[in-house]
């Protein structure tokens, strides 16, 4: 078992943000974080029912990063309070970890606060349920150069955030310009 006390993190975005094909800006600054730092990388989420957490995994192969550094988290829930859970889930689950000190989060600037949130609040409650471990730091690494969403999803990111803080997330019915999961 290898001793990794940090990762790079990053939830999968929505399949529409860039007009083209599989969405990959996130993923590829994390993969980029994940090479810099020499860090496993943990990959969360996927719209298309596991088709993109693969994807992750084949450009995190391409771009060099070993096979035994990888740790992919899928919830068919796909939204972001269970790519955090998920995250938080995998970390007691896998060899590779012991319990990190540390999860640099990559996602867009836009995304971030409510990600970052979700993120802290899931090691929370499962470093209290399965570890006792002390809490782990979550270092936010936006992705600044981000498109602008538009008005409608910075509207639902603060209402998602504020639901979660209020512990009554997922009770709304959002409208969500995005596209989230694919008809495959």
């Amino acid at each position: 078992m290898s001793n990794h006390r940090e990762t790079v993190a990053v939830f999968s975005q929505p399949l529409d943000e860039e007009g083209r094909g599989f969405p990959v800006r996130r993923i590829m600054h994390a993969i980029d974080e994940s090479l810099r730092r020499r860090l496993p990388l943990t990959m969360a989420g996927d719209a298309l029912d596991g088709y993109m957490l693969e994807f992750y995994m084949i450009r995190a192969f391409q771009a060099g990063i070993p096979r035994h550094m990888w740790n992919p988290c899928y919830d068919e829930r796909a939204n972001t309070r269970s790519d955090a859970e998920a995250v938080a889930r995998s970390l007691g689950n896998r060899d590779m970890f012991l319990w990190p000190e540390r999860i640099y989060l990559v996602t867009d600037w836009w995304h971030m606060d409510r990600a970052a949130t979700m993120l802290e609040g899931e090691l929370k409650r499962f470093e209290d349920f399965y570890y006792g471990h002390s809490p782990i730091e979550v270092v936010r690494l936006p992705i600044m150069n981000a498109p602008h969403p538009g008005d409608q999803v910075i509207a639902n990111e603060r209402q998602g955030l504020r639901d979660y803080l209020d512990g009554v997330y997922g009770r709304r019915k959002v409208n969500d310009p995005l596209i989230h999961h694919a008809d495959i």
